[in-house]
């Protein structure tokens, strides 16, 4: 996973205070500072494998509809397609989840997140197969990596449809011991 910080929600930081009020807030400062911020990484992972920004594409991990609903933007999909734009590369709309009721996964234990994460997405095939041959890297963008369930379950959906690497990308990622995955 491609990460700029730590997060620690039981600490009060600059960063932390940053972080939730681009979550909360459509703020295009906010959300360009951070996709410039996390730009760095990506390309330099971009240099570091040989790949050309025709052979990348970013997509995120969807947010629920509540949450949607209740701040009127899904921040994810805002620092997808911005970080795509500073990297020249392009963003879609890849994963979506599937309908049905799922419990929020802040109010989860790890484990429960897991269980709750690993039937939610779905991929649309079409927009996939349109990279086949093409596409060597997918950048799957979060905003935080809290357990590392929504992007395990996203990952789950991808692998068998793309023949490519799939690297998570996020702001900021907890510390190892509340993670129930590697990412």
């Amino acid at each position: 996973a491609i990460k700029l910080v730590n997060y620690r929600s039981d600490r009060e930081t600059a960063g932390r205070r940053a972080i939730l009020h681009m979550k909360k807030h459509l703020n295009a400062k906010s959300f360009d500072f951070f996709a410039e911020q996390l730009s760095y990484p990506v390309k330099r992972y971009m240099d570091d494998h040989g790949l050309s920004a025709q052979q990348v594409v970013f997509c995120h991990v969807p947010r629920g509809k509540k949450n949607v609903a209740q701040y009127g933007f899904d921040q994810s999909a805002q620092l997808c397609r911005r970080l795509a734009a500073c990297c020249g590369a392009q963003a879609y709309d890849v994963i979506f989840r599937r309908s049905g009721r799922d419990a929020e996964q802040k109010k989860l234990s790890a484990q429960e997140r897991a269980e709750n994460a690993q039937n939610k997405f779905d991929v649309d095939k079409d927009v996939l197969s349109a990279f086949a041959g093409k596409v060597k890297c997918l950048f799957l963008v979060d905003d935080v990596i809290t357990t590392g369930s929504s992007l395990c379950g996203c990952a789950k959906q991808l692998t068998p449809c793309f023949d490519g690497t799939v690297v998570a990308v996020a702001i900021a990622r907890t510390p190892l011991g509340r993670r129930t995955s590697s990412f």
